[in-house]
């Protein structure tokens, strides 16, 4: 069931993302959704599903955005990855720490699309603008994930709820 749960979780987030929050634009930035999954998923999960989840949207992603084939495919697991090994070593129930690892986060994912990209004949806007999108992305996740992650908390919950009911 839980397997099936984070599918979900996956396909609703890539949805979300591509249909919804192109409607919830601060100054043009729209918050990754599918990042704040990844690093749910990393912080609260372990590191097996994080990297299953990972490969999966970033996959998806990759597809959705007819972008640079590859690109997220390989940044989301691997910042799944690191940010499961923090989640190993810290106390990541509280909110403000979700936040400020889900900024950090942000943070890594814009700057390493930033630095592949550059090795890349794709044409990217200038460094200053970029950090500054890549700087207000990450807040704008931060402060995201302090509404997701209890939200997916509580349906991780009510399934590990029916589960159990069923067992008896």
């Amino acid at each position: 069931m839980k397997n099936m749960l984070t599918v979900l979780v996956v396909f609703a987030a890539l949805f979300i993302q591509t249909t919804v929050f192109d409607f919830f634009t601060l100054w043009g930035i729209k918050p990754n959704l599918a990042l704040i999954s990844v690093i749910y998923f990393a912080l609260l999960h372990g590191t097996t599903t994080t990297i299953g989840a990972g490969i999966a949207i970033g996959l998806l992603e990759d597809i959705l955005s007819g972008g640079l084939m590859g690109l997220n495919l390989l940044i989301k697991p691997l910042i799944g990855y690191i940010f499961s090994l923090i989640g190993h070593q810290m106390v990541v129930v509280n909110p403000l720490n979700q936040g400020v690892l889900v900024f950090l986060a942000s943070l890594l994912n814009g700057g390493l699309t930033y630095f592949i990209l550059k090795f890349t004949p794709i044409i990217i806007p200038g460094k200053a603008v970029l950090f500054k999108l890549i700087f207000l992305q990450a807040i704008y996740n931060g402060l995201l994930c302090l509404i997701l992650f209890p939200m997916l908390q509580g349906i991780y919950r009510s399934s590990d709820k029916k589960k159990k009911s069923v067992i008896r």
